[in-house]
């Protein structure tokens, strides 16, 4: 891993002080390392008081906005990172989390060095898979055909069959987002049923979509994917394919916000 963050990457950080003007953070990912995030970055609306936002131990999503290496200096912002950017930074540490300590039950399990073997497990099952966490789900997926592609020997591939079949199970999570659909046209309401026809009817069975109509024009459009990355990329493609076919009839679609 990298010694420093990059401008505008996203992090992990824990508040460690606090002070009427900002706090000052240890960011979890890179060995600790001090940032530090002032007051008028703690969120979106104006902070009177810096205590009802933040609390110290706390752990928080957050982007460097700003990075001085010539100065050790590294700013954070919390209100430049969205709820959708939350819940994907927050996935994909849980997911490494739960991928390192896989990788230490199989490493005990044929009795080697843990450390040692992940850092030689990692960049192999990251250059076939993506990530750690993605292999452990396609092997438990499919076992067989996932394992054909890996060149290990066959006592490893034997116990991380054994340990991804018995222990992975691919997860599922939902987000649900706010959508303001209008059409003028005379039969804009059968343009509009057609369109969140569409919704539902073309995405692939692992995608589930559910759609709540809250009052003209909101609609509630919740989907159901393997993971946070994959909901979003669908709902940005729904949005945009209904856009494209709502412009035919001068109407328009636009996500105005989101739920829980």
């Amino acid at each position: 891993m990298m010694e420093t963050p990059e401008k505008d990457e996203l992090v992990i950080a824990t508040i460690r002080k606090i002070f009427p003007y900002g706090a000052f953070c240890s960011l979890d990912e890179y060995d600790n390392k001090e940032a530090f995030v002032h007051i008028s970055e703690v969120a979106s609306r104006w902070v009177k008081n810096i205590h009802e936002f933040l609390k110290e131990n706390q752990k928080v999503v957050a982007r460097v906005h700003n990075f001085l290496p010539e100065k050790n200096q590294i700013d954070l912002s919390m209100r430049r990172v969205s709820e959708a950017e939350k819940k994907l930074k927050l996935e994909e540490v849980k997911r490494k989390k739960r991928a390192a300590s896989l990788l230490v039950v199989l490493a005990k399990r044929l009795k080697k060095d843990p450390k040692v073997f992940s850092n030689q497990m990692t960049p192999i099952l990251e250059k076939e898979f993506g990530e750690v966490m993605d292999a452990f789900e396609q092997i438990s997926a499919e076992p067989e055909e996932s394992l054909k592609i890996i060149n290990l020997p066959e006592e490893t591939t034997h116990a991380l069959r054994e340990l991804a079949t018995q222990n992975v199970k691919k997860p599922k999570v939902q987000i649900s987002k706010i959508l303001e659909i209008s059409c003028p046209k005379p039969d804009g309401v059968d343009i509009i049923k057609r369109v969140l026809n569409l919704f539902e009817s073309t995405q692939p069975k692992k995608i589930g979509v559910c759609i709540t109509y809250l009052g003209a024009p909101k609609y509630k459009l919740s989907i159901t994917a393997d993971d946070y990355k994959t909901a979003e990329k669908t709902v940005s493609a729904m949005v945009e394919q209904a856009s494209d076919d709502l412009k035919k009839s001068r109407g328009s679609i636009t996500v105005v916000g989101e739920t829980k």
